[in-house]
């Protein structure tokens, strides 16, 4: 194993949500250069691909566009990732937002966007991606999640 190697992910698939940038834009080069082959999701197709072209082994890699707080969305991400061949191991649920600010700033549709995408997304994905992970004997899910990184809400 390469001196900075910690674990070697050879032979697994990754879907990262959120991947064009932030966490799992890095989470993306962590994940790659562990060996990982990568469905990288995010709403930017530019960004997709410039992050697919900067890691190892690009062709290795797909970019799927889709919006988080749209289930079709998801759903279109799904039948695109099965019908190019690829079958995530492990699914990093991963997106930004809402915007921080004071609370009572904030309006009804901000969190109802936040649920759909940090939620909602999550569980569908979870449903759709665990009985193949289940029959495979082998599956991860990694939920990341932070409304209030920089500025709390």
């Amino acid at each position: 194993m390469k001196q900075n190697q910690m674990f070697s992910l050879e032979g697994l698939t990754a879907l990262i949500c959120g991947a064009s940038q932030g966490i799992g834009n890095a989470t993306a080069h962590a994940m790659a250069s562990q060996g990982a082959s990568l469905v990288l999701l995010a709403r930017n197709l530019e960004a997709l691909e410039i992050l697919r072209s900067q890691l190892a082994e690009p062709g290795r890699h797909i970019c799927v566009v889709a919006d988080l707080c749209s289930s079709a969305d998801i759903d279109n991400a799904l039948t695109q990732m099965q019908a190019r061949g690829f079958s995530p191991d492990i699914l990093v649920n991963n997106a930004g937002g809402p915007s921080s600010g004071p609370l009572l700033d904030a309006q009804p549709e901000n969190f109802e966007a936040a649920f759909k995408t940090h939620v909602l997304a999550q569980l569908h994905l979870s449903k759709n991606l665990v009985p193949s992970m289940k029959s495979r004997g082998f599956g991860r899910i990694i939920n990341v999640i932070s409304t209030s990184v920089r500025v709390p809400i």
